[in-house]
């Protein structure tokens, strides 16, 4: 704006130039604070809608969090299958919806508290500890200071002072029981929030439901794992120069029984027979199979010496809807000799413990039961080493999915040469560590066997074994380093003592009699025994020469003849000839 004004002077003009006017110069300031206000105003509300929606954007985060965590426990508990996999479940979830704190969950089972907790400081007495916290969380809803409880003080000072609160519910048990567990919260705060404290309950409601399924099948499971003893055997037999060892292992936790079992038995004539076998499927119908086929082998183990004789009378108790997979062993410790035959199953493993050699027991295979014939079973015999271990086992042992079980035959081949003196239980640790934790029953049986110094069998009084006993018998003189005519002579010798055991103790009703051989380094001593009544025999001339000719083979022999038998007992002394005069022959 311009003002104008004329001078008295004269060509002189006076102007004043002012750069605004100042007429509407209020109205513009009202007008300029009213424009602030308004815009601060909006900022303010602009500033309170984007906390809101902060606050509330959050609050949907952590309640997604929270149903994550919810949706996620309910899956697992609802597969979880004992109490363990419960504390399990529900501490996992528990790290998830709340990290900052540590949780401490315990529940009750039948083995005892399955207690589980996120990594905690380390403490002299942390065991303790975290079992203190597990018990007072039992109690009512609660939160206790770490510093005030006496026993707790100690995770307090080891945290760093970090850990100040402990928040806990306890896990309720069936209406007027105690609680069966507690759910627990370490934190640095002092309160929870009420969301927080719904969280816990909510698990431990969960929880409930989730444990009392879980026990049930803790339960059966346990009472499936005694079922599954029940059929197998309590122990396993044993002899001078033979130690056997059997295991077996449930693959899953899950309540079924298996199908897979060991037996062994030892026979009055010194056979050994070992069987492993394997049911396809599991459940009662698995296990029924199963102990009708270990009765069916222990009762003709007896009857029958040749494996492939025993498993075609085995066959014979398959129907075509089973599936069978077997391998029977008879194992002569007194000749040396191993007689073996499978069917569908892996092969028995030979070590030779002083070589390491590994022998796979592959040359008698023939389809599963409930596929073969009778014709279809073969059997092979092999020498035995003087210090040898067998291994008999099911295919849950070698085998895992996706793997090939030529591997895992492998690694328990080289187990056994490498670690002579392995024991079935860390064969089965050393296994699980290797290639993984079995995901099918196991069975393993495993036999130690050393050139034994011993020779005990009772035999029927029939002179037909005579052969077959002579033949064993050379074969164990040989293994203990009697060979040429000493070893011509012993045999000769025992062959005597028991025809005259035979011939004479029994009648037509016939009866036992046991052979024993013990040796050392400077004796060999024979016991030939009876139980039966001494008839002396019909005068013959060319009969009545036995003792006479036992005499001039022993250095000394005896005769024992009593109301409960006769007992006969020969000498000889090793690598020294017996005098050509009669041997001294004492006894009634």
């Amino acid at each position: 704006m311009i003002a104008v004004s004329r001078s008295s002077l004269p060509q002189w003009t006076i102007a004043i130039d002012q750069p605004s006017s100042t007429v509407y110069a209020q109205a513009r300031r009202s007008l300029l604070l009213t424009l602030v206000s308004v815009g601060g105003a909006l900022l303010f509300v602009a500033a309170i809608l984007a906390y809101v929606v902060l606050r509330s954007r959050r609050e949907t985060d952590i309640q997604a969090s929270l149903a994550h965590s919810w949706a996620r426990l309910t899956r697992a508990l609802a597969i979880a299958a004992t109490p363990g996999e419960v504390a399990d479940a529900a501490l996992e979830s528990l790290r998830s919806a709340i990290p900052d704190a540590v949780p401490v969950v315990a529940v009750d089972s039948e083995a005892g508290d399955e207690i589980r907790t996120a990594s905690l400081p380390r403490s002299r007495d942390l065991d303790l500890v975290v079992a203190e916290i597990a018990r007072l969380g039992r109690g009512e809803r609660a939160s206790r200071s770490l510093e005030d409880e006496p026993t707790l003080r100690a995770l307090y000072v080891d945290s760093g002072r970090r850990l100040r609160d402990a928040h806990s519910v306890p896990i309720p048990g069936p209406p007027g029981e105690p609680p069966v567990g507690s759910i627990t919260l370490l934190t640095s705060r002092h309160r929870l929030a009420p969301t927080e404290w719904e969280l816990l309950a909510g698990f431990a409601d969960q929880a409930v439901g989730a444990l009392g399924r879980a026990r049930i099948a803790e339960h059966e499971h346990e009472l499936a794992r005694r079922l599954q003893q029940s059929l197998l055997p309590d122990r396993l037999p044993g002899l001078p120069g033979v130690r056997l060892e059997g295991e077996y292992l449930a693959g899953s936790d899950d309540v079924e029984v298996g199908g897979d079992w060991y037996d062994a038995v030892v026979r009055a004539d010194g056979f050994i027979q070992l069987c492993v076998g394997d049911v396809s499927g599991k459940g009662v119908a698995a296990a029924t199979i199963m102990g009708r086929q270990r009765s069916v082998f222990r009762a003709y183990a007896y009857d029958c010496v040749s494996p492939a004789d025993l498993m075609r009378r085995m066959l014979r108790h398959v129907n075509d809807e089973e599936m069978i997979t077997a391998a029977c062993v008879s194992i002569d410790p007194l000749a040396g000799e191993l007689t073996y035959a499978c069917a569908g199953h892996p092969p028995p493993l030979l070590v030779d413990r002083e070589s390491g050699e590994i022998q796979r027991l592959d040359a008698a295979s023939s389809p599963p039961f409930g596929v073969a014939t009778p014709d279809d079973v073969v059997e092979a015999r092999v020498v035995l080493p003087q210090q040898a271990r067998l291994a008999l086992y099911t295919d849950g042992l070698v085998e895992r999915r996706g793997e090939n079980i030529e591997d895992g035959i492998t690694l328990l081949g080289k187990l056994l040469s490498e670690h002579p003196g392995i024991t079935s239980d860390e064969v089965l640790r050393a296994v699980g560590t290797e290639i993984g934790a079995p995901m099918d029953d196991v069975a393993l049986l495993l036999a130690v066997l050393d050139a034994t110094v011993t020779f005990s069998v009772e035999l029927p009084a029939d002179p037909g074994g005579l052969p077959e006993l002579r033949r064993r018998l050379r074969a164990w003189l040989a293994r203990i380093g009697t060979a040429g005519d000493e070893s011509a002579d012993v045999v000769v010798a025992v062959s005597e003592a028991c025809n005259n055991a035979i011939e004479h103790a029994y009648g037509a009703g016939g009866g036992t009699f046991r052979l024993s051989l013990s040796v050392d380094e400077e004796l060999l001593r024979i016991e030939v025994s009876d139980q039966g009544a001494w008839r002396e025999p019909v005068a013959n001339d060319e009969r009545g020469r036995g003792i006479l000719l036992m005499e001039s083979l022993m250095h000394e022999v005896e005769i024992d003849r009593t109301e409960r038998g006769t007992n006969v007992t020969l000498k000889r002394r090793r690598g020294v000839p017996v005098p050509t005069e009669p041997a001294t022959l004492t006894g009634a």
